[in-house]
């Protein structure tokens, strides 16, 4: 049993549905910052930043199961990230530029729409952005092929994006040029 703010006793089951009030915390707010902090600042996303240091990249594309020849390839060239927003905030643009080829993804925060993976294949995707911070999954194929995750987060030098495939992480840190 509980008790109402009267002290009279309530059934534990009316007192829990009295709190529907409150919203849950976030993530953020769990770990000290709430949405709202985001919100206070205007995030500069858009420029160019070049490929300054990549970790741990070939295995993640080993994982993901891009040919040996295509994963030799993309180890050893220079990337660029040519991200543009328009004047409302609302369709984000995020080329990614290699010497070999260029990918572009066109996007709404929180909306889903196709991506070419790394491997070829075309799967759905969705990016979240909250703050410095966007999280895109890229759903598997089917059943058996393993979601991807890419966290990109920015500051006022560059991003670091760190690619995560079943227990595989791999972190390429962007310099702003």
């Amino acid at each position: 049993m509980t008790f109402d703010r009267q002290g009279n006793e309530t059934p534990l089951i009316k007192h829990i549905s009295s709190w529907s009030h409150l919203s849950p915390l976030s993530i953020e707010q769990w770990n000290g910052k709430n949405e709202s902090e985001y919100e206070q600042k205007e995030y500069n996303y858009t420029g160019t930043f070049k490929l300054e240091s990549s970790e741990n990249f070939g295995q993640f594309l080993t994982e993901m199961g891009v040919s040996y020849f295509l994963r030799k390839l993309a180890e050893s060239m220079s990337s660029e990230y040519i991200i543009d927003v328009d004047s409302t905030r609302t369709n984000y643009t995020l080329k990614t530029v290699t010497p070999f080829r260029e990918a572009v993804i066109t996007f709404q925060d929180g909306k889903e729409f196709n991506v070419r993976r790394m491997d070829g294949t075309i799967v759905k995707s969705v990016i979240h952005i909250n703050g410095p911070k966007w999280t895109q999954l890229m759903y598997g194929k089917n059943s058996t092929d393993p979601n991807i995750t890419v966290i990109r987060e920015f500051d006022d030098n560059g991003i670091k994006a760190t690619f995560m495939i079943n227990k595989i992480r791999a972190v390429r840190n962007y310099v702003r040029i």
